[in-house]
């Protein structure tokens, strides 16, 4: 998910409101790549991902040891598109899309904490994703009909629990059927 789509004026950027998916990838583990070249080195901080369009995003140490953090070269069966970051992006489950470096071309090192490209301009420099929830259908409601609804909701490495919805302004709840209910890292309907 890009962070952008909490961007309180969509018309007027260029990105975000929409950006958001589910995929499979398939790639190395970061710490698989890491270990090749010798593993982190000794008071190492963080890890720089240098990309093509000279964007840099920045991870501590520790997290790029994760072993859900990947380079990854395809999405869904196929080589990784080009505006998805081909020949080869970082994957950080659970983070928005600013950590997700695109056409990657240098992992760098440091024994300082680096502030990256987003970190700059201050965005979040964690950028753990938020639980976020939409409408997008709503259908019915004539004269006092019951509505029905339909929309996406995602919570990051958290897995989406539960959805509650009210039409009162928060008086009574009702329950929301959720497609893949506690799945980490997955949009669900």
């Amino acid at each position: 998910e890009c962070i952008s789509n909490f961007t309180a004026k969509c018309d007027m950027a260029s990105f975000g409101c929409d950006l958001i998916s589910t995929a499979i990838w398939t790639g190395a583990r970061l710490k698989d790549i890491l270990s090749l070249a010798g593993g982190l080195m000794p008071g190492a901080v963080s890890l720089v991902a240098m990309t093509d369009d000279e964007f840099s995003s920045a991870l501590p140490a520790e997290l790029a040891m994760a072993d859900d953090v990947l380079l990854v070269y395809e999405m869904n069966g196929t080589t990784l598109p080009r505006e998805h970051g081909y020949p080869v992006r970082l994957l950080v489950p659970g983070r928005y899309g600013l950590k997700n470096a695109k056409w990657v071309v240098r992992l760098m090192v440091t024994t300082q904490p680096y502030v990256d490209w987003w970190g700059q301009r201050n965005w979040s420099l964690t950028s753990i994703a938020k639980t976020m929830s939409r409408i997008d259908v709503a259908k019915g409601g004539a004269a006092g009909q019951p509505v029905s609804i339909a929309g996406v909701t995602f919570a990051g490495e958290r897995g989406v629990g539960a959805v509650q919805i009210s039409d009162d302004g928060g008086k009574t709840w009702q329950a929301a059927q959720v497609e893949s209910p506690n799945t980490p890292n997955v949009w669900s309907r």
